[in-house]
């Protein structure tokens, strides 16, 4: 499942929706659609309006990929939940937003490789592979993070003169 949030802005954000709706042949998309109106003719979308943060959470966490307009808000709940989220930031031009402020946010974001942040031309369903081969990657990374800073504070652990620059750099990584 694919969640997109579009926030709570009370402008629509159709081209969003435009931009995920192909994701649906396979698989399937829950959208926190806000003021943008649903699609009758849409399959395999659910359609929540509004709904609690913890469901909101809940969603992110269980969805594959979390693809979200550039509400700091919004990015912050996705990276809680554990995931990189892929951010189509609301542009003036589209009378998405009042002004840019997102695609500001967006830029800056991925510049830090926080986000993945996708243009009108970048391929959505290679930017999701990319983010969970990454994903994945991370999570082998903390993993092995926290196993050696576990180890280095083991005091049972025996530690040479050559292990200990070794273990806190890793235990600090």
């Amino acid at each position: 499942m694919i969640f997109l949030l579009l926030g709570t802005e009370e402008l629509p954000f159709d081209r969003a929706v435009d931009r995920a709706l192909p994701l649906t042949s396979d698989d399937d998309l829950v959208v926190q659609h806000g003021f943008t109106p649903p699609r009758d003719d849409a399959e395999r979308i659910s359609w929540i309006r509004f709904a609690a943060y913890d469901r909101i959470l809940a969603l992110c966490r269980e969805a594959s990929a979390v693809v979200c307009h550039a509400g700091v808000g919004t990015i912050m709940t996705a990276m809680s939940a554990g995931k990189t989220p892929l951010v189509i930031p609301r542009l003036a031009r589209f009378g998405e937003a009042v002004d840019d402020h997102q695609l500001q946010i967006s830029s800056e974001l991925a510049r830090t490789n926080m986000v993945v942040h996708l243009e009108d031309a970048d391929d959505i369903r290679e930017a999701i592979r990319l983010t969970a081969v990454s994903q994945e990657s991370r999570e082998r990374s903390v993993s092995l993070h926290r196993a050696v800073a576990e180890a280095v504070d083991d005091r049972h652990w025996p530690l040479s003169p050559w292990d200990l620059p070794l273990a806190t750099w890793l235990a600090a990584a």
